[in-house]
């Protein structure tokens, strides 16, 4: 999934186009809220293992250390939250393209992609 061109707007990982855009980014929020999400998307499918026990590990096992930051809806991301539910809000926030929340997603979503590269962290 990623932000804008419709509500459920998709990318399936055989469209390489598609992908090389997203994974491109840009200078807007949804960009790089895109180019983020994409990311921490294709690492999960990668992921060996049980995507269930990945999705419950917080997002503090990644070594992601940022302030709280408080959703549209009222959701509060902390480093204390699960991977599921970092996924989860990003996915709503595709959906609904509020720039704001799509920056601060992709903020958290970028210290994902750029930590733990060995991928040590397990539930």
């Amino acid at each position: 999934m990623t932000a804008g061109n419709g509500p459920k707007a998709s990318v399936s990982t055989a469209n390489t186009a598609k992908m090389k855009l997203a994974l491109d980014g840009g200078s807007s929020a949804q960009d790089r809220f895109n180019q983020q999400f994409v990311a921490a998307q294709l690492t999960l499918l990668a992921t060996p293992g049980s995507d269930q026990a990945a999705l419950a590990s917080q997002l503090i096992c990644y070594r992601l250390s940022f302030t709280p930051v408080r959703l549209s809806n009222g959701v509060i991301l902390s480093p204390g939250s699960t991977l599921g539910e970092l996924i989860d809000q990003a996915q709503r926030a595709a959906r609904q393209g509020s720039a704001a929340d799509l920056g601060a997603l992709a903020q958290i979503l970028d210290l994902l992609n750029s930590n733990d590269p060995l991928g040590r962290c397990t539930p």
